[in-house]
């Protein structure tokens, strides 16, 4: 006994569904075909649409001045891309002059590859505050089940993979300001090379309200590993100063070198500073263009990291080498905000009198100094203040151990001689 199932479809309903969704993807290819037209050939409908969807998905107010759009081949042209503090952000603003980029797409129906052959970016400058919160993606609703079938027809008509070729960004300009410091970076150029890795060439100055330079580094390279070398989560690279000067009132320096590892994490918004190296002609007591004869060499070494979303610095290992004079090891903390609160621990210290004398002396004639005192000093500690203020308002700890250190003290016609050993500690404003 045969019989016909009461919910199968007879086979000229299936066809004719066949040929309804055929007619509808038909129908909807021609309809995007023709909108991707419009649009090239007419950018100035597509300028509005781009300045909304790019501030509705980071937050930010958003505007172009002019929009060009080419097909054959792929190119866009924009200038005047402006960046600004929206509902969702604060203390920031980015322009770009020029934005150049040329594409092609190859491959077949389906697979095709979308290859960025040149993205230029031209004379951009970037201003920061303290209060700055940058722009975050909205968490948005899963899409629908057409929308869904729509977004893939998209990428299939379009390109399902993305290369990018070469990235150029050139004359750059990036500004950070407080209340009393102004840190400026102009970057000459940001170049990719043939295997995807990135360089950043630049000089960074950091002035005082009053125009003083406080720091100078006319030489920053960072070099930025290719992808293949990097983990999805992180990118890594390696930054080296050189020829750098920093005139601190009481402490200048000149000749610095350094340089460090770097790693970004995108999920924990982390820079990652690691085998810091610093090296420089050091000298204490005056404000200074050129470095004086009592001169010495310092080096430092660090391991630090940096958490972007509340803006702290973390030293967990430094360690300070000056030459035989004084030998520094412990850790750091920083906090950008008003005044930038800090704490530095003293873990391990020792300094060698002798030397403070001299770097201490108004003169290099330390052999009319009535008083000399040699040997080594032990001393361990903390101190707490912020950078916006001088250092005579800083507070902290220090303790110094003196063991039997050989002591002269000479006023003609008399002279006494001794050792002197025991314990100092020093609580409160350490430099009043």
């Amino acid at each position: 006994m045969t019989g016909k199932s009461p919910h199968r479809k007879p086979p000229g309903k299936i066809r004719r569904l066949f040929l309804v969704l055929a007619g509808v993807l038909l129908a909807a290819v021609a309809a995007l075909t023709i909108g991707v037209v419009y649009l090239a050939r007419n950018p100035s409908a597509v300028k509005p649409l781009v300045e909304k969807t790019l501030s509705v998905q980071t937050g930010a107010s958003v505007r172009i001045e002019r929009l060009n759009l080419g097909t054959d081949p792929l190119r866009l042209d924009a200038q005047g891309i402006s960046v600004s503090p929206g509902g969702a952000t604060d203390g920031f603003h980015l322009y770009a002059a020029a934005l150049t980029v040329r594409a092609n797409l190859s491959g077949s129906f389906g697979g095709r590859t979308l290859s960025i052959d040149l993205l230029r970016l031209e004379n951009y400058t970037g201003r920061f505050t303290p209060q700055m919160k940058l722009p975050t993606r909205p968490a948005g609703r899963k899409p629908s089940l057409p929308g869904r079938l729509l977004q893939r027809l998209v990428q299939l008509l379009l390109f399902s993979d993305l290369a990018v070729q070469r990235v150029e960004a050139l004359n750059g300009e990036l500004v950070f300001t407080t209340a009393h410091q102004q840190a400026r970076m102009t970057i000459a150029s940001i170049l990719s090379d043939p295997d995807g890795g990135v360089r950043l060439d630049a000089d960074a100055r950091l002035e005082s309200d009053d125009g003083r330079q406080l720091m100078e580094l006319p030489e920053v390279q960072v070099d930025i590993a290719p992808p293949g070398l990097t983990t999805t989560r992180s990118v890594s690279g390696r930054i080296q100063l050189s020829d750098g000067r920093i005139d601190g009132g009481r402490v200048a320096a000149a000749g610095l070198t350094g340089n460090a590892a770097i790693r970004y994490d995108r999920n924990l918004k982390k820079i990652d500073l690691a085998g810091l190296s610093l090296r420089a002609r050091m000298a204490t007591g005056f404000r200074a263009k050129e470095i004086r004869p009592n001169e010495f060499v310092a080096s430092l070494q660090a391991d630090a990291s940096y958490q972007l979303p509340n803006a702290q610095l973390e030293v967990s290992r430094w360690s300070l080498d000056c030459e035989n004079l004084l030998n520094l090891s412990g850790s750091a903390r920083l906090q950008a905000g008003p005044a930038y609160p800090f704490r530095l621990l003293l873990t391990g210290g020792r300094l060698d009198a002798a030397g403070l004398m001299r770097q201490l002396a108004p003169s290099t004639d330390h052999g009319s100094m009535p008083l000399s005192i040699s040997g080594p000093v032990d001393i361990v500690g903390d101190v707490e203040g912020r950078f916006g203020e001088p250092p005579e308002k800083w507070n902290g700890s220090l303790r110094a151990s003196l063991d039997r250190m050989p002591l002269a003290f000479r006023a003609n016609p008399y002279q006494v001689k001794g050792r002197v050993g025991g314990k100092v500690q020093l609580t409160g404003n350490l430099l009043d």
